[in-house]
């Protein structure tokens, strides 16, 4: 495991123990190749139920944060582009 997450045992160790958060990048690096889902699935084997639910919550909330988000871009561009066709009617 410590291999395939390029990390020391010492980590892995202290994430079981839950003495260490565990660091996303290092969690990517164990999903790589063909038995990376086989590998997700027994970490979130081990994660509390209540704690996958936070996830999947936080994470809908982020989608719809960067939805909301993108709509602020475009009314912006859009209320700029409007403002540009209005200066230039008026020259």
């Amino acid at each position: 495991m410590a291999k395939r997450a390029r990390c020391s045992l010492s980590t892995i160790d202290n994430w079981i123990a839950s003495k260490r958060s565990i660091d996303v990048d290092r969690l990517l690096n164990l999903l790589e190749g063909p038995e990376g889902m086989e590998c997700f699935e027994a970490f979130l084997a081990h994660v509390p139920e209540d704690l996958r639910e936070r996830w999947i919550a936080r994470e809908n909330l982020e989608r719809r944060l960067a939805e909301a988000e993108a709509e602020v871009r475009r009314v912006r561009n859009e209320v700029a582009e409007r403002q540009i066709s209005l200066d230039l009617n008026r020259k």
